[in-house]
């Protein structure tokens, strides 16, 4: 997985140091480069940039379980990832879930389904920079 962090901190340095300068809606500004690949063959392992150890079992239980707008505890330890346990007990909650978290939120965030508004942006305004 080196050379995965590798390409990245080289893609964050070639942005600093030759990245354009560019104004955007909120007055804040970005930088940017055109065009940067960073290219990663899968069978070296999941490209996940992070210092933590992460679990790619546990990680994608949880990618699903947020998708499908979840926030029950069964879905989570059905399928093995048992450490929410400990933040639910905290939370004083007694309805299994971890009330309006991730999977709520980009689902249903007043009404609104964030992921399929993204999606649907993607697929109508890709160039759009206020995707994701």
């Amino acid at each position: 997985m080196l050379n995965i962090e590798n390409q990245y901190r080289s893609l964050m340095r070639d942005i600093l140091e030759n990245g354009e300068n560019k104004e955007d809606r909120t007055g804040t500004g970005t930088k940017s480069v055109f065009g940067r690949i960073i290219r990663h063959d899968m069978s070296a392992g999941f490209p996940l940039l992070t210092a933590k150890k992460i679990s790619f079992n546990a990680a994608r239980t949880e990618l699903l379980w947020i998708l499908q707008g979840r926030t029950d505890l069964k879905y989570l330890e059905d399928n093995g990832v048992n450490y929410w346990r400990p933040d639910y007990e905290r939370s004083g909650r007694t309805d299994e879930t971890l009330g309006p978290v991730y999977g709520k939120q980009w689902r249903d965030f007043e009404g609104q389904d964030q992921l399929y508004n993204l999606v649907y942006s993607i697929e109508n305004d890709p160039s759009s920079r206020r995707l994701g």
